[in-house]
């Protein structure tokens, strides 16, 4: 029987190559070990389509989506739109933040 692959958690950063700040959320999302993937939405037609469409129509980039499979409860399309740079820039500080919480309570 074969094993059906899980979606883990990862995040979507959609932008494009003249972004400086796309090129700064990529360095963030590595320098916390986040798994992402990059959507250029300067790809084609197509893939701009799709980004205004999941965005409804954002005027800036980076957008940034996370998809976490236990918030999502197997739903592979649920993702939480953070935003932009600077609400990624919090969102990981807040989740690092936390988990030194987790780790504090635990050695207590």
């Amino acid at each position: 029987m074969e094993r059906s692959s899980v979606r883990k958690e990862e995040y979507i950063v959609y932008g494009s190559e003249t972004c400086r700040f796309c090129t700064l959320a990529q360095g963030l999302l590595d320098h916390y070990g986040k798994n992402y993937t990059y959507v250029d939405i300067m790809e084609s037609p197509d893939v701009q389509k799709a980004f205004f469409k999941k965005t409804n129509n954002a005027k800036t980039v980076p957008q940034v989506f996370m998809y976490d499979p236990v918030r999502a409860y197997g739903n592979e399309e649920m993702e939480i739109h953070i935003g932009g740079y600077e609400k990624l820039e919090l969102w990981l500080r807040e989740i690092k933040e936390h988990e030194r919480k987790l780790d504090k309570d635990r050695t207590i």
